[in-house]
């Protein structure tokens, strides 16, 4: 949002390395956690392709681990989710790869980015099919960190 961008700006502008980092603060990089598997016919839907609600399942497993591994002393709650994309269709056969990570934290919300792509491991390559956008509420007992970026990518 617009009200990011200075902050966003600022975060990076300082160059911080590992050891300038304060002890509430997490590099976005550390917070990723990622995940692959063979897509099976039995979740296919009528036209063949992997079926959109499979996916986003799987995607919020993830996502709710990530948010869990960052908020630390105990399991936060699922508040919903801003977007989801369904940028290609995933076939049966295809290996897909997702990886998700805390892309902003507060007091009150933990926002969980999951990218998903089909990787063809013969050639190495990737193409990416979905991203997902969850939000969850750190408990109480958590402590307050923010989230780092490490580059304007």
């Amino acid at each position: 949002t617009q009200e990011e961008v200075p902050i966003l700006h600022e975060l990076c502008s300082h160059k911080l390395d590992k050891k300038r980092l304060g002890a509430h603060q997490t590099w976005m990089g550390d917070t990723s956690i990622s995940s692959s598997q063979l897509m099976q016919m039995e979740y296919r839907n009528i036209h063949g392709k992997m079926f959109g609600g499979y996916l986003m399942r799987k995607a919020f497993e993830l996502a709710f681990l990530c948010a869990a591994r960052f908020n630390g002393e105990a399991l936060p709650e699922f508040i919903g989710f801003d977007d989801v994309f369904f940028l290609k269709p995933v076939s049966v056969g295809d290996f897909w790869t997702y990886t998700a990570r805390v892309i902003f934290a507060a007091h009150d919300s933990i926002r969980v980015h999951v990218q998903a792509c089909v990787e063809d491991v013969v050639a190495g390559a990737a193409e990416p099919t979905n991203e997902f956008y969850f939000v969850f509420r750190p408990t109480p007992l958590s402590e307050s960190r923010a989230i780092v970026p490490e580059t304007y990518e």
